[in-house]
C-alpha cells in the first residue's frame, strides 16, 4: 500500500521555542495574509523536510523566512511536493 508524503524545502520551516511552523498563505489572493501554521516534521533529506501533519498538499508556504517581516516585503511561495512511498519502508 502507498501513502502520500509532503516535502518542503527546509528553508521554509520556522523553528521557534522547540516547535516547527511554516508561513502559510491564508485567504484568497486578493486579501491573502500570512498565517504561522504549526506542522509536524519527519525525515530531512537533501535539503527537504517531510511534513507529517499540519499541511495539505495544496497549501502555499513561504519559500524562506526571516524576521521581522515587513509589510512591503516580497515573499516567494512554494507548494509542497507530494511523493508516494511504500508503507513497508
Amino acid at each position: 500500500m502507498n501513502s502520500a508524503t509532503i516535502l518542503l524545502p527546509w528553508n521554509s520551516v520556522i523553528v521557534r521555542n522547540g516547535r516547527t511552523y511554516v508561513a502559510r498563505l491564508s485567504g484568497d489572493p486578493g486579501g491573502a495574509k500570512i498565517a504561522l501554521t504549526p506542522i509536524v516534521v519527519g525525515r530531512r533529506m537533501d535539503g527537504d523536510v517531510e511534513v507529517v501533519s499540519g499541511l495539505d498538499v495544496e497549501d502555499l508556504v513561504a519559500a524562506s523566512w526571516s524576521e521581522p517581516l515587513g509589510e512591503s516585503d516580497i515573499i516567494r511561495f512554494v507548494q509542497g511536493r507530494e511523493v508516494f512511498h511504500d508503507q513497508d519502508e
